[in-house]
């Protein structure tokens, strides 16, 4: 949190309702080309059969059209993938500025946010993203180096344009990294966090690199796992300022723990730093990073100041500032939404049952058990938390919107085998990330279907979509 495939002929159809989700999350799909060809990506290795979509270049009347239905949001979101249409690098779109002007007409009041390598960047559009503000753009560097960059991305290419081309205009730009420290180096990270500290970034995130078990071992065995990009984290910060975030997280608590302050933000200006923690936002205990996060930020957003107590440190004082309200400058990892929890106490009064069983993702896992065991997230039902390995696409994959049907049942069925499975009057709550609006996961299949391996007795609820 920072404040400031293999395609199935899914036809038209799907792919209208695969960009109807996006939309309606704020995700502004354009076009799934892409100028790169990166050595950690993993779209070429998904499993076959997957209800992904590729999308050629969305005409311009259609991206209006998109752009009239989101209206309402605070946030346009561009090149982000975050959705079942997979995503391309958007300033290939021949259309781009155009577009950037239909959405600054359309949703006046958002903030654009564009994802990008930044290759196709040049002076013209830059100060055309400077002049439509406000802007921020994320900008996907992975190295500061001209030689890890041709080995990570096949490619030759200045590294220090894009970020050079943003600082002149005066864009607010963030960095993320895919850390392949066998390619480019143990120091590399730290060199890079170093260049976007100097080159003017806000923040920087760092992503361990994802494989499946199709991925060719030649190609897996450079990859490294989340303990390893972990440390090299840890070690860049002891170099840089800036602030830095692990994507997937290491979370063993829900101390609303800063990773970070972004450079001249009000969060900065109070002295906060790395390793504080808020223990209160405007006389409230927060229960955990995500809370804390959207106090502070609905506080100063509303009334220009947020008061927060700083653990060992007393109380601090955010402050906005004339103009335009600003975000906090906090940074930190994300950890779970009390939403979340929320939803397990209300399907369980729904249902009348005292006992969930919640099958969810290895990364999910552990995070949503600290908050279900924790008071401050209000009385919950006996709950189990149990992680569903992602078998279908195998390897280092291992979040909720990846799970698949089959996924459940290999779970269920050995805990069934185990005499640890659902009981009569238990309620078995899936999360509703792993299917789409028509009530399907990535390869067509409902969640109904696993009725008929569920006890007489129990109960199946994906909130929001299926109850049965």
């Amino acid at each position: 949190m920072v404040d400031v495939g293999v395609t199935r002929r899914g036809g038209k159809r799907g792919l209208a309702g695969a960009l109807a989700e996006a939309e309606a999350a704020g995700v502004l799909p354009l076009t799934s080309t892409c100028n790169m060809s990166c050595v950690f990506c993993s779209n070429r290795w998904n499993p076959p059969g997957l209800r992904v979509f590729r999308l050629p270049p969305r005409s311009l009347a259609e991206v209006e059209a998109a752009l009239a239905g989101m209206s309402h949001l605070d946030e346009v979101v561009i090149g982000e993938s975050a959705s079942r249409v997979l995503e391309g690098e958007p300033l290939t779109h021949p259309d781009f500025g155009a577009i950037l002007r239909v959405a600054r007409r359309l949703v006046p009041q958002a903030v654009i946010k564009v994802t990008t390598n930044g290759l196709l960047l040049d002076a013209g559009l830059a100060g055309l993203l400077a002049d439509l503000g406000p802007v921020e753009v994320t900008l996907s560097l992975n190295t500061a180096s001209p030689e890890a960059y041709r080995r990570l991305h096949g490619i030759e290419a200045d590294p220090a344009r894009a970020p050079g081309l943003l600082r002149r205009a005066g864009i607010p730009f963030h960095g993320s990294v895919v850390a392949v420290p066998a390619l480019a180096g143990r120091k590399d990270l730290t060199e890079t966090v170093r260049r976007l500290e100097a080159w003017g970034a806000l923040s920087c995130r760092v992503f361990v690199p994802g494989h499946t078990s199709l991925t060719p071992r030649e190609t897996a065995v450079l990859l490294p796992g989340r303990a390893e990009v972990a440390a090299l984290v840890e070690e860049a910060r002891g170099s840089t300022r800036l602030p830095l975030t692990l994507d997937p997280p290491e979370i063993t608590d829900l101390a609303a723990r800063l990773a970070g302050v972004i450079p001249g933000s009000p969060a900065d200006r109070a002295g906060l730093r790395a390793g504080d923690v808020l223990t209160d936002v405007e006389g409230t205990s927060p229960v955990c990073r995500v809370d804390a996060f959207r106090r502070s930020r609905e506080a100063l957003a509303r009334r220009g100041r947020c008061r927060l107590e700083v653990a060992g440190r007393g109380l601090v004082v955010l402050s906005a500032g004339p103009g335009r309200p600003v975000r906090t400058g906090l940074v930190m990892d994300r950890d779970v939404d009390p939403a979340d929890a929320g939803a397990v106490r209300r399907v369980a009064a729904a249902e009348g049952s005292g006992r969930v069983l919640i099958l969810t993702s290895t990364l999910a896992a552990g995070p949503l058990g600290l908050a279900l065991a924790s008071p401050g997230f209000g009385p919950q039902p006996a709950c189990r938390v149990t992680p569903v390995p992602s078998t279908t696409f195998g390897g280092s994959i291992g979040c909720a919107g990846l799970l698949t049907v089959a996924d459940v049942e290999r779970t269920l069925a050995g805990l069934l085998a185990t005499g640890r499975g659902p009981a009569a009057g238990e309620v078995v709550l899936l999360p509703r990330i792993a299917f789409d609006r028509s009530g399907v996961d990535l390869v067509g299949r409902s969640p109904a279907e696993l009725r008929a391996l569920l006890p007489p007795g129990t109960r199946l609820v994906v909130p929001g979509l299926l109850r049965v």
